[in-house]
């Protein structure tokens, strides 16, 4: 019986942290896109050679194809980092000089993986090796270009993404205080005395070292206004104060029970927040 809930709610589980997770949802786009790319290259290699009548090497076709495939580490590597370099604070002519250097690199890092990759496997699943000066040849003539190309739109939308994100959040003043409704009364309570805020549905409980507040607003707006170096969220359901935070306790299942200062009072963590709040405290 358990096995079979577990068949039944698991998928449902995964998706749910995937919907709450954005750098997952970004490293899934990638991963896709990237994979429909190869696998439209692989239709369009069969197509021609249909229209062609000419012969279809299928081993060949995996082989080479898998080019498009090594855009996914690629990319993955420029999403993550490109938000924490030391130049997005530097002027346009700067950061357009050193998105070029970044393109070339990563550009000749995939031609030369790819070579490689081929030479290797080729010895394994064809009947003769391509050799990788053969390979590296071929794809700086025919594919510099467009792979160049691709690099350095990524690393220009990125940057000035982070660039003007980083500008806005540096911008934004966070909330000092929240209204929140005390029986008949309308009363102001100060974020910094806010220890945790979660869920009561259909309402949020805003809970301060003396009492609890129920306020009609959603998590997801709350947090808008709280200033994310002071607030973290360390589950679906879940808000706390760093600065409230004495301890972590791991349940030894990847999840953690946050003890906070005062009371004792114990918050649950997911997994998927741990990393955050640990760098938080450290």
């Amino acid at each position: 019986m358990a096995e079979q809930m577990l068949i039944k709610f698991w998928p449902q589980k995964l998706f749910h942290r995937i919907g709450e997770n954005a750098a997952m949802q970004q490293v899934l786009f990638v991963i896709l896109f990237w994979s429909l790319i190869y696998a439209a290259s692989l239709a369009q290699d069969y197509a021609g050679s249909s229209i062609n009548s000419a012969a279809y090497y299928f081993s060949e076709s995996v082989l080479f194809n898998t080019f498009w495939l090594f855009f996914i580490p690629f990319f993955l590597i420029v999403i993550s980092s490109v938000r924490r370099t030391w130049f997005l604070d530097r002027g346009s002519a700067v950061k357009g000089a050193i998105a070029f250097v970044i393109a070339l690199m990563l550009t000749l890092a995939h031609l030369a993986a790819f070579a490689l990759f081929i030479n290797l496997a080729s010895g394994i699943t064809l009947p003769h090796i391509f050799s990788f000066a053969w390979v590296m040849n071929e794809v700086l003539t025919e594919d510099f270009y467009l792979v160049f190309s691709v690099y350095g739109l990524l690393l220009f939308v990125s940057l000035w993404f982070y660039a003007d994100r980083k500008s806005e959040h540096q911008s934004l003043a966070y909330a000092r205080k929240l209204t929140v409704r005390d029986g008949k009364k309308i009363i102001p309570v100060n974020t910094s005395d806010i220890r945790w805020i979660d869920t009561e549905s259909p309402y949020i409980a805003i809970h301060t070292a003396g009492k609890t507040y129920l306020h009609s607003s959603s998590l997801t707006k709350i947090q808008r206004k709280l200033d994310p170096e002071k607030f973290v969220r360390i589950h679906r359901s879940v808000i706390v104060n760093i600065d409230s935070v004495a301890e972590l306790k791991s349940r030894l299942n990847g999840d953690y029970d946050v003890k906070l200062k005062g009371d004792g009072t114990t918050v649950r963590m997911s997994r998927s927040y741990s990393p955050d709040v640990k760098k938080r405290l450290t």
